[in-house]
């Protein structure tokens, strides 16, 4: 916060704008050190193994540590994020443009269960930990809320194998509950953070009751490899068995 000066740096070999009115929400990339490494080894694992064009979705984009990295893989053929943020959609929306990322689309709303103005808790000094959820020391302002299956009627989000990231701090269950005629359709990998916060609002179970049966539910351990051990998470991966991912 006492840099005052917007500048360019790379992270991944990929060019990022740094918004200062954004500031708390670089962390670690600033040095070229990625914020959730295990995550990082996932995905680059899993979209190196996968021959096909696939969409990535990511619901919580932030400043784009994971959506603006990985819209330049070249099997990424459509990516699409979401982030409610002004200041850090701003600093998307740059970041797309000095990597040329044509195959990228961003939109500054939230994603859950209707399509609505809804209240959204802002944390100033800790603006990924904002929410729809109930915050302390945040500022409430109204925002605009689509659900999944809305985009994904109208275009927006496309059918296509897809990997979608949430990071919505204690939401993820609206987020799947507003998709569940596109998780049906295109049964898509989800990754979602699964910890202390998420664990005040929901349940795996409850999210294994919207997927259905034939999705599993990994945990994503510190080396970015899946394992079962569901009892101390931080991210968990649902795969649906009927799509054969290279995980």
């Amino acid at each position: 916060e006492f840099i005052k000066e917007p500048f360019i740096f790379k992270f991944k070999n990929t060019y990022f704008y740094f918004n200062p009115k954004a500031s708390r929400s670089y962390n670690l990339i600033i040095s070229d050190i990625p914020n959730e490494k295990s995550t990082h080894i996932f995905l680059e694992k899993l979209l190196k193994n996968i021959n096909s064009g696939i969409q990535f979705v990511n619901v919580g984009a932030s400043i784009g540590e994971f959506l603006i990295v990985y819209s330049k893989y070249k099997n990424v053929k459509y990516a699409i994020g979401f982030e409610p943020i002004d200041e850090c959609y701003k600093s998307l929306i740059i970041s797309k443009l000095i990597n040329n990322l044509e195959n990228l689309e961003i939109y500054n709303v939230l994603i859950g269960d209707k399509d609505d103005i809804v209240e959204f808790f802002y944390k100033p000094k800790s603006p990924t930990g904002s929410s729809i959820k109930l915050r302390e020391n945040a500022i409430s302002l109204k925002k605009q809320m689509h659900k999944i299956d809305t985009l994904f009627e109208r275009g927006i989000i496309k059918e296509e194998i897809t990997i979608m990231l949430i990071d919505v701090e204690g939401a993820e269950y609206e987020v799947i509950l507003g998709a569940k005629n596109f998780i049906n359709k295109v049964k898509p990998l989800i990754i979602m953070e699964y910890n202390q916060i998420s664990k005040k609002f929901y349940k795996i179970t409850d999210i294994l009751s919207i997927l259905g049966e034939n999705y599993k539910v990994f945990r994503l351990n510190k080396f970015g490899k899946l394992d079962e051990e569901l009892d101390n998470t931080y991210n968990v991966v649902f795969i649906n068995e009927a799509l054969n991912f290279p995980i």
